[in-house]
């Protein structure tokens, strides 16, 4: 019963499955760190494996990851919940269409966490592999405790009612965004919702049925089945919830959450529970003390949002012969339980407690047990005033910089351009002492005072070279109240972006004749197995560096010719290489010239391929 020795990654869980490809990928966050999103096409397309920073320093592979993957990913997350990356890259311009700021139908949170991943079968035989990833974390770097559920399947000819709550959502989630979705996330998101509601799930051992359950659709509460014995697993908690789900069971075995928030919860409410745990500090630290992206800025100010420890939410209840497993996003809160704010996402499991286990297995050595402590009350303190109302202040802001109608005008020409932030009403700031804002492409030194929205006068961005141009756009908001600060990227909306960015980001980092050629090399060579990309990203070169090695001995004439033959299509990505490279002065010279002589003769060829 949630075995702690048992661990698995997100990115084990990305790569497809044998015989499969990646097709299509659609993922909701509340929280989202660009750069964990920036390694995730290295997994789904070209399977990736082993030190995440060492494969993201591989410029020339993570670029054509990315061109493979970005055309059909979806990442919706909470706006507002972007953190503000440690260093500037030009590479983030690459996931701006991916990434969509989504706000709950009612006055709470977007919350759920999961993961859609769709992987076709290049030979056409057989129907799309879906695997359905139920989360409790955030798509972040932080490593907190938490709890995920992965089942797969493909799609059957008839809807099952257990899918019908999850398939919903999906279909909804375009309607959430900020401003006006592609058409191809609404097209995407009813392909999977359709396919979704007709797959029957391939459960892990011992299980007998899966269903979800949706929040924040209308529907007003939702709570746990009723119960012989229930245990709860919630980092956050608000008593109103807890009592609530104290009566939908016989026995409140357990509760496990932070200290810190347990703290906050009266002793008559705690003691509906016949025990109280918390995860233990050698638990909670073992993994190390990384940096989150989330955490960088001003050492001297407390930042919001930063979270450590516990943070799975489970419920275990028993009931006659069965145990029921629930696992997803909704804390024990009235936001999440029973206001239905919150959007949620929440699978239930169901199985036979003499197979799966039950609430007495998780409390024992060798279930969840090992890395608990029983929870003793904290001196009592008394509120910070200063600090929750720095807290609300900043949260305040944060909201009124979303609902502002934030836009960007870009203006300039060659390789020198401007933006100019512009707001629809303005801007409240309340409260706040500084706000700041900058490009997340240039570094943050740059970044301008930009009060001037609470006027809704025009703030002037600095000048940035064409790759940098970026819709994403940091902000940080520091309080009167308190030393607290709160760093955040909007995805905004943006009028004149100049057309020709994408090739001036390709040429940033392609650079030279030796990038063009391991480019070419990439997009050339079988990358469908884990061997052959070891082979190119130079995995088995002995230097430990992960860094792309070029072979002298590349048969460019004879890969050209093969893939001329098998796969002329793939020509195509080598012709929109080159135009983007040789286009403007500033792509002069990275073509060679006798690749571009080899290239006239083969270009010549490609129409009588079309034909």
């Amino acid at each position: 019963m949630l075995d702690p020795d048992i661990r698995s990654t997100l990115t084990e869980a990305l790569q497809p499955p044998a015989g499969f490809v990646y097709d299509q990928a659609l993922a909701a966050t509340y929280s989202l760190d660009l750069t964990t999103l920036l390694a995730v096409p290295l997994h789904l397309s070209l399977f990736a494996s082993g030190d995440t920073k060492n494969l993201l320093e591989n410029q020339i592979a993570l670029l054509e990851a990315l061109r493979r993957t970005m055309s059909k990913m979806a990442i919706y997350c909470q706006q507002g919940q972007i953190y503000v990356p440690n260093l500037p890259h030009v590479l983030y311009g690459l996931l701006e269409p991916a990434v969509i700021g989504v706000r709950a139908p009612g006055v709470g949170s977007f919350h759920p966490k999961f993961w859609i991943l769709r992987f076709s079968d290049p030979s056409g035989k057989s129907p799309p592999w879906l695997r359905l990833i139920i989360l409790s974390r955030n798509l972040t770097a932080d490593r907190s405790w938490d709890v995920a559920l992965t089942v797969e399947g493909q799609p059957g000819d008839r809807e099952l009612r257990a899918n019908r709550d999850l398939a919903q959502l999906i279909r909804q989630l375009p309607q959430f965004a900020s401003k006006a979705p592609a058409p191809q996330h609404s097209d995407q998101a009813n392909l999977l919702a359709d396919e979704i509601s007709r797959v029957d799930w391939t459960l892990p051992e011992g299980f007998e049925s899966l269903r979800f359950h949706v929040m924040g659709l209308g529907k007003e509460k939702w709570m746990p089945p009723e119960s012989r014995r229930l245990a709860v697993i919630s980092p956050f908690c608000a008593a109103t919830a807890l009592k609530a789900l104290t009566h939908t069971t016989n026995e409140a075995v357990a509760l496990i959450s932070r200290a810190e928030d347990l703290d906050k919860i009266d002793p008559a409410t705690l003691g509906l529970f016949s025990r109280l745990f918390v995860l233990n500090e050698a638990a909670e630290t073992e993994d190390g003390e990384d940096t989150a992206s989330g955490e960088e800025g001003n050492p001297d100010q407390r930042q919001l949002g930063v979270l450590r420890g516990l943070h799975a939410k489970v419920y275990i209840a028993e009931n006659g012969w069965n145990t029921h497993i629930l696992v997803g996003s909704a804390n024990a809160t009235s936001s999440a339980l029973l206001s239905g704010a919150n959007v949620e996402l929440m699978a239930e499991l169901v199985g036979k407690r003499s197979r799966i286990g039950g609430v007495a297995d998780l409390l024992e050595e060798g279930g969840l047990r090992d890395v608990l402590d029983e929870y003793h009350p904290g001196e009592e303190q008394a509120p910070d005033e200063a600090m929750e109302q720095a807290e609300r202040a900043i949260e305040t802001a944060r909201s009124e910089l979303c609902a502002a109608g934030l836009h960007l005008v870009c203006s300039g020409g060659g390789d020198v351009w401007q933006l100019s932030i512009l707001s629809a009403r303005a801007v409240k700031l309340d409260g706040i002492r500084s706000v700041r804002t900058w490009l997340i492409s240039i570094r943050e030194e740059q970044a301008i005072d930009a009060s001037a929205l609470s006027k809704r006068s025009p703030v002037l961005l600095p000048e940035c070279a064409l790759a940098s141009v970026t819709t994403f756009v940091a902000f940080e908001l520091v309080a009167e109240a308190a030393d607290l600060s709160a760093r955040f990227v909007l995805n905004l909306p943006a009028e004149g972006l100049p057309a020709d960015r994408k090739a001036a980001i390709i040429r940033t980092i392609i650079r030279n004749r030796d990038g063009f050629l391991r480019y070419l090399m990439l997009l050339l060579a079988d990358t469908t197995t884990q061997a052959a990309l070891a082979e190119l990203l130079g995995e088995n070169s002995g230097n430990g560096s992960g860094r792309f090695i070029f072979r002298s001995d590349f048969p460019l004439l004879e890969e050209l010719t093969r893939t001329l033959s098998r796969d002329p299509d793939r020509l195509l990505e080598i012709k929109s290489l080159v135009d983007d490279l040789n286009a403007g002065q500033a792509g002069k010279g990275i073509v060679p010239e006798e690749f571009l002589a080899l290239w006239r003769v083969f270009e010549k060829a490609m129409p009588e391929v079309g034909d």
